[in-house]
């Protein structure tokens, strides 16, 4: 069994390491965080009338943990696209790994894949970071979001053509933190049905030097397997 698993994760990683698109993927992901540690600061300088600075926490909160989690939820959700065409999935039905077996380690293969993109991007970015253990905690608990993406790219989307414009759904569930942000404290609370709001959160406290930054993480963790849980057992339903 353990040989089966291995083999199917290999191919797995085939499947990546030969696609250049999704390559690419994670290739913008680091070079955009490249990019913004010299072009925040530079627009900074430029901009009067108000102190951007304040907005760097925002900005790097959000690539750093929505982005992170999306770029690696879409390489899997494609992986998973392609197993649903080619009817991996059904032969799994009498092979030797369990679906849920399958599952439950290309989720974690996703997150941890995630929680390094996630680290990376943030010392790529350099700016508005927390303290470097919230940095850390929250790049952990973001990235456990990163199979929820994949399993809704694969379980909504019947073929690449539309996994595209799923993606661009999944853009915007990304950024619900930014629109967090502008609204009062008070009503915060209303975006609390979305994890990734919940580690942001996390990092603004840390950056503003709030000890209260891990009960924020800890709050989004149950939350985040059960929109893990639900949308894998969707897909699951659809490759059967």
């Amino acid at each position: 069994m353990e040989r089966a698993r291995l083999a199917f994760l290999r191919t797995d990683l085939l499947r990546v390491m030969r696609d250049s698109f999704l390559v690419g993927l994670l290739g913008i992901a680091l070079g955009m965080a490249v990019a913004l540690r010299f072009v925040l600061p530079a627009i900074a300088d430029r901009v009067t009338g108000f102190d951007l600075t304040t907005y760097f926490p925002l900005f790097a909160s959000y690539y750093v943990i929505g982005v992170g989690a999306m770029m690696m939820g879409a390489v899997g959700g494609f992986l998973l696209l392609d197993s649903r065409e080619e009817n991996v999935l059904s032969a799994m039905a009498v092979s030797p790994v369990p679906l849920r077996r399958y599952f439950t380690i290309l989720g974690a293969v996703m997150a941890t894949g995630a929680f390094v993109l996630s680290v990376l991007q943030a010392s790529a970015i350099g700016v508005g970071l927390a303290p470097w253990p919230a940095v850390v905690g929250c790049a952990f608990a973001g990235a456990l979001f990163a199979p929820f993406f994949a399993f809704l790219l694969a379980g909504v989307a019947t073929n690449k053509v539309e996994a595209f414009a799923v993606m661009k759904i999944i853009g915007v569930c990304a950024a619900i933190p930014i629109g967090a942000w502008f609204v009062d404290e008070s009503w915060q609370w209303l975006f609390a049905f979305y994890p990734p709001y919940l580690v942001c959160k996390a990092w603004w406290v840390a950056s503003e030097g709030g000890a209260a930054w891990p009960l924020w993480l800890l709050a989004s963790i149950p939350m985040t397997a059960i929109y893990v849980l639900a949308t894998a057992r969707h897909f699951a339903r659809l490759g059967r």
